[in-house]
């Protein structure tokens, strides 16, 4: 990149240490909370939580990062207080963890009648083998309806 490309920020001036930045992806205006990386067919995809979604972005030439898509995985119309939080990637499979609304903003959200809205907090698993298209394969449900979820 000719442009320097640092995280500034109150009292944060972007020194970094040991590492260049050689790309970035704007991931189709979203933001990746958590990533995890995997190799297959010679290529290498990054996976990252997107809220109610799981990105997927091509890193096989790490100067040129192609964003493939955002995944969706829960359905905000009918889960509306679930989110993905934690994802791990290893041997073909996606595993991730759903919450139903914890963190930062769980403060700040209205007030919702738990008996009238379905909540899914578990984990679901996915078939990486065509690391491009995620096929679902199973869900976990914690048993505890409306619990803050599961966490990695």
């Amino acid at each position: 990149m000719a442009e320097k490309f640092y995280a500034k920020g109150p009292g944060n001036e972007g020194y970094i240490k040991n590492l260049e930045v050689v790309a970035f992806d704007d991931l189709d205006g979203g933001s990746f909370f958590q990533a995890g990386l995997h190799k297959t067919k010679g290529k290498y995809y990054m996976y990252g939580t997107m809220g109610d979604s799981i990105g997927i972005l091509e890193v096989t030439d790490p100067e040129h990062p192609r964003f493939v898509k955002r995944y969706k995985a829960v359905d905000k119309s009918i889960y509306p207080t679930s989110m993905i939080v934690k994802l791990q990637v290893a041997d073909d499979l996606l595993i991730v963890a759903l919450s139903s609304g914890g963190g930062p903003a769980i403060g700040k959200r209205e007030p919702i009648d738990k008996s009238k809205v379905k909540s899914m907090n578990g984990i679901r698993i996915y078939s990486i083998k065509d690391p491009e298209n995620p096929e679902f394969l199973s869900y976990w449900d914690n048993g505890v309806p409306h619990a803050i979820g599961v966490h990695r």
